[in-house]
């Protein structure tokens, strides 16, 4: 799926949009992956993975929440100051770090907001 989705990008010179539909198998299975990767790592890990795990699973739905929003003001602050393509290789390897640290950071200040707290999932 990165190779081929890099390959019709490149040349296209934009984000092919066959490659953007969630429910396509190659994200799915990534996905799911992704998702067996760090159940079986915070399952099997040490005292201090087990820890970070139960503390950030706290935060796992208010990411999902808030994902989309930080992503599409990423994406505007993202084409206005960096001369980089969002087709390009740095874009789409940095991206979802940025995003999701972003999205933590952002869910754990709402958390400590004390009206808001009691209307966010924790």
């Amino acid at each position: 799926m990165i190779v081929g989705t890099r390959s019709v990008c490149r040349a296209a010179g934009a984000i092919d949009a066959r490659y953007k539909i969630l429910d396509v198998l190659p994200c799915v299975l990534w996905s799911v992956a992704v998702f067996v990767f760090i159940k079986y790592a915070c399952a099997k890990g040490g005292a201090k993975i087990k820890a970070v795990c139960m503390k950030l699973s706290g935060y796992t739905f208010g990411i999902y929440l808030v994902h989309w929003y930080i992503l599409e003001v990423y994406n505007r602050i993202y084409g206005r100051f960096a001369n980089i393509s969002h087709a390009g290789f740095v874009y789409s390897l940095t991206t979802p770090f940025v995003v999701t640290g972003l999205s933590l950071a952002a869910v754990y200040l709402l958390k400590r907001i004390p009206l808001i707290r009691h209307m966010t999932p924790s």
